[in-house]
């Protein structure tokens, strides 16, 4: 895939609506939902921490910590955790609204699938004192399936603090 084949003007507002669509089911706490209609069972997620040191350090390296990896069924269960009501972060509610801009699309070489280029930001709010902003890229394959819906197949976030600020990084991006 090169990044000169693009997409037609159609076929990127509808992977914009369908970004959208995604920020706006996860910002009303409506993870079932985006899992079931927005996830392909075949896919992948994952959250890449750069470690990034000095240029000078003798140890320079900038190595990918994986914060986490995960495939549909690890996803399906997180949902299902938050599901329950039990998990201490979601005890009083927090609210999380997202941010997606710096959309490029692309085709790939397979037919029906598109590599897609965003930023985002997510901004997380509990309690009165607990607040916190997200910023991230992500590079996301998203595939139209066999009933020419468009399901997320692989997404990679690259977090972008060095330093992770919040008390756990237990939500979607």
């Amino acid at each position: 895939m090169s990044d000169i084949d693009d997409v037609s003007i159609e076929e990127f507002y509808e992977i914009q609506k369908y970004l959208y669509r995604e920020s706006r089911l996860l910002s009303d706490s409506r993870a079932r939902e985006w899992l079931e209609d927005l996830v392909d069972k075949q896919g992948s997620y994952q959250l890449i921490i750069k470690e990034e040191r000095f240029r000078r350090a003798k140890t320079a390296s900038k190595r990918d910590i994986m914060a986490y990896s995960e495939n549909y069924t690890a996803l399906e269960l997180r949902v299902t955790q938050m599901e329950t009501g039990l998990s201490w972060m979601n005890d009083p509610v927090q609210r999380l609204r997202y941010f997606i801009s710096n959309i490029e699309v692309f085709n790939t070489e397979s037919s029906g699938h598109y590599k897609v280029y965003s930023n985002g930001i997510v901004y997380r709010n509990r309690r009165v004192y607990d607040e916190t902003v997200s910023v991230y890229g992500r590079e996301d394959v998203i595939r139209r399936d066999s009933a020419g819906k468009l399901k997320l197949l692989n997404r990679i976030i690259k977090f972008d603090q060095r330093v992770v600020k919040d008390k756990n990084l237990l939500f979607f991006m």
